[in-house]
């Protein structure tokens, strides 16, 4: 799961139940990185987290069936280049917008 941590405040309680619908329909969804860290504190870490956390996203897509990425926030660059990522490696994406 994807999301914009810039618009965390307004739609996060949003990126709350989509994570638990698709919880409770039996899927694993690896969300922490979004629904629980702020934009604050991801904008804290050097350039060294910030590349290990990138590589970790990478990882994630690469392992992932699909991706379910928030798009209500238009100009989110990284919820756009994780889907375009995963689109690449011929994961589908579903894209929920508000």
């Amino acid at each position: 799961f994807t999301a914009s941590l810039f618009q965390k405040e307004q739609f996060g309680e949003n990126y709350s139940l989509i994570v638990k619908y698709l919880q409770e329909m039996g899927h694993h969804v690896i969300h922490d990185h979004i629904t629980k860290v702020s934009l604050k504190d991801r904008q804290k870490l050097d350039q060294s987290k910030r590349r290990s956390y990138s590589k970790q996203v990478m990882n994630w897509i690469q392992k992932a069936d699909l991706v379910v990425a928030e798009m209500s926030y238009p100009s989110s660059v990284s919820v756009g280049f994780e889907a375009t990522t995963a689109l690449e490696k011929n994961k589908p994406v579903l894209g929920l917008y508000y």
